[in-house]
Formats: C-alpha cells, sequence, structure tokens
C-alpha cells in the first residue's frame, strides 16, 4: 500500500491493522519525481491512496507524476483511490487523464473521491455516483 499527500493516517492505520501482511509506505510532500520513482520501484503498488495535497504548487504536476508513475508499475488487480477528484479544474483534469489511461479498466466517480481499478477481465468502463 502506498499513499502520496497529507492524510489523517486512519486509511492506513486501519487497512494495515486488518492485514499482518500489508506493508506500506507514505509519501508527504513530492519533492521530486525521482522520489515517487524510487519509492514505485521499492513497492510496486497494488493499492494505492492519493490525497490531493501533494504539493502547493505545482500539484497537477505532482499529482499527475505520481499517479502515471504508479499506474506504470501496479499490480494487476490494483486498486487506487484518488480524494478531491473534484476539488478544481486542475484536479479534475488529473482525475480525467487517469481514467483515460490504457490500463485502466474500471473507475467509480463519487465526487469527492474516485477509485480506479485495473482489472484486465474487466470491460472499460466508468460509473458515475452522485449523491
Amino acid at each position: 500500500m502506498l499513499e502520496f499527500g497529507h492524510g489523517d493516517s486512519i486509511t492506513s492505520q486501519y487497512l494495515q491493522h486488518s492485514s499482518s501482511t500489508l506493508s506500506g509506505s507514505r509519501l508527504d510532500k513530492v519533492p521530486s519525481t525521482r522520489s515517487v520513482r524510487d519509492l514505485l520501484v521499492k513497492f510496486q503498488p497494488d493499492f494505492a491512496v492519493f490525497y490531493p495535497d501533494l504539493t502547493a504548487d505545482g500539484l497537477r504536476t505532482s499529482l499527475l507524476t505520481c499517479i502515471d508513475d504508479a499506474m506504470k508499475r501496479c499490480k494487476t488487480d490494483a486498486l487506487f483511490v484518488v480524494f478531491g477528484i473534484h476539488r478544481d479544474p486542475a484536479k479534475l483534469s488529473v482525475w480525467r487523464e487517469a481514467v483515460r489511461a490504457a490500463n485502466t479498466t474500471s473507475c467509480l466517480d463519487m465526487n469527492k473521491v474516485g477509485i480506479i481499478l485495473f482489472r484486465p477481465e474487466l470491460e472499460k468502463r466508468c460509473y458515475l455516483y452522485r449523491y
């Protein structure tokens, strides 16, 4: 499990408590694309959480870089959770690019949170849930 950005750590604590085999790492700020790639070489993600506040400046680039690099290195059957996808136009743009990626098979847009699935046996499809 990988976490990118400032979350409340409850997500990772909850999930790590449920499984003795789950390991993970967290990158609060993204100082460079190299740090993201170094982390992804160490951990091939099957579950990743992306919070919307990776950096104050250059947010779109940092978030897009993290998601893009993780998608290139993720395992089959991976699941990504992206928070704040409709918070502003830059985050919405990143979300839409991630959904269009070749290895994305299904996504669930729940307005504040987006979920991306990488399951080759699924038909490429996006679900929109508004509440």
